[in-house]
């Protein structure tokens, strides 16, 4: 019995040394997302940014003014602006590229090209990873539809 209880007691101390080591030599930011109190939604912290890395690729990633990876939105629309809202999950967030590479910015810089175009086009990715079709629909109701 005593060798199995010293066995026993030593992998759970090698654990416990092993997790203290982890916490005391982890860099990474845990909080770049917090919980908004008003709407319950998670939601990354406004102008901000944070390195987003796996085996696949890296890449900083720019929180905007509104919480979202994405370029900065003006709060009041323009007179002349048409807004165009993209809300969903990983796709739209596109944490992986930067912002001037997203497929968001890159159809801003297309409708914008034209030099007939009737407005000036504002195209706004709200993505979460994860998001539902029910939590799509909450990222509207409380972040897009403010901003018409």
């Amino acid at each position: 019995m005593k060798p199995l209880t010293a066995i026993y007691l030593g992998a759970l101390l090698s654990l416990c040394v092993f997790a203290g080591i982890i916490q005391m030599t982890d860099t990474a930011d845990y909080r770049i997302m917090h919980i908004d109190p008003a709407s319950g939604l998670p939601i990354y912290t406004a102008n901000n940014s944070f390195i987003a890395a796996t085996p696949c690729f890296e890449n900083t990633v720019q929180i905007n003014n509104i919480g979202f990876h994405g370029p900065f939105v003006p709060l009041e629309k323009g007179k002349d602006v048409f807004r165009i809202l993209i809300i969903g999950s990983s796709y739209i967030e596109a944490r992986q590229v930067p912002v001037i590479e997203m497929y968001s910015t890159l159809l801003q810089n297309e409708l914008n090209a034209n030099p007939h175009r009737a407005y000036m086009y504002e195209v706004i990715p709200m993505g979460v990873n994860t998001n539902t079709l029910f939590t799509t629909a909450l990222y509207y109701v409380e972040y897009g539809s403010a901003l018409k």
